[in-house]
């Protein structure tokens, strides 16, 4: 990354890697967060870089953990999500390493939306905590036809939640997978 006269260069691709891998000290991560606030190109480059090898068997180890966890029905759902007053939901969609997704409706709107949840274990931690937090400002900030729209984000109980625009379909991982 470079800065120049306290004028914004872009971030380079390592950085916008590493920053997608949650790789950045906290510094440099404010830094690109804010860029990309302000930079629609940077925002396609971030979306287009492919995960590493490690990351991406990391992740279809998660897949399958969600799998077979909705299979298990309600049980996987944990109690501050089953009779939340605004979401009911509906299933486990994945796992992350920050946390769970889950498909759920909100009851009012009566719309389809993804909650993403804060795994509890890390809760315990502040600088996961932060960096949660600061990927919901991110995402408030973010507008953009190919970025889903957060709606909202709260804390339920011990866990921390980010409602987001529901899409159906595969996700980024997924697709490369299949079609490279």
């Amino acid at each position: 990354m470079t800065r120049m006269n306290a004028q914004l260069i872009h971030p380079n691709r390592d950085a916008l890697e590493a920053f997608g891998l949650g790789k950045l000290d906290e510094n440099d991560a404010d830094f690109v967060e804010q860029h990309l606030g302000e930079c629609p190109a940077c925002c396609e480059t971030l979306l287009e870089l492919q995960d590493d090898t490690f990351v991406e068997l990391v992740r279809s180890r998660e897949r399958r953990q969600a799998d077979e966890a909705t299979k298990g029905g309600r049980g996987a759902i944990p109690p501050e999500l089953q009779d939340h007053p605004r979401y009911r939901v509906l299933k486990l969609l994945g796992r992350g390493g920050m946390g769970d997704v889950y498909l759920a409706e909100h009851r009012l709107m009566n719309r389809p939306v993804a909650l993403k949840v804060m795994k509890p274990r890390l809760m315990r931690d502040a600088r996961a905590v932060e960096r949660f937090r600061r990927e919901v400002q991110a995402a408030a900030r973010l507008a953009h036809p190919h970025i889903v729209a957060a709606y909202d984000a709260e804390q339920a109980g011990d866990l921390h939640i980010l409602a987001m625009e529901h899409v159906a379909g595969i996700d980024l991982a997924e697709h490369v997978r299949r079609h490279g």
